[in-house]
């Protein structure tokens, strides 16, 4: 459903806003270039592809605590393969 919201017209008025969603690739094969495609004439579009790292910045303190597998679980966002991001900027923000 959520694909189908940004491909449809559930969104129509995203055309002149910016945002950044996240494609799920590993369920949709295709889906990020569909995204694409479906934005290109009205957003800048930047692929921002998941390597699987997870450099997580100003973590608590007590993050540093925790066992190996602990901090793993705690950044891993339950996914079964890479999900892409695509940061899109409006050509034109009303």
């Amino acid at each position: 459903m959520f694909i189908a919201m940004y491909l449809g017209t559930a969104l129509g008025r995203t055309n002149d806003h910016n945002t950044s969603p996240s494609s799920h690739e590993c369920l949709k094969p295709g889906v990020t270039q569909a995204l694409m495609k479906r934005f290109a004439s009205s957003h800048q579009i930047q692929c921002i592809e998941d390597n699987g790292q997870r450099g997580a910045t100003r973590l608590p303190a007590w993050f540093s605590q925790l066992s190996h597998l602990d901090q793993l679980l705690a950044v891993w966002e339950w996914r079964s393969g890479p999900t892409p991001w695509l940061w899109m900027r409006a050509l034109t923000v009303d």
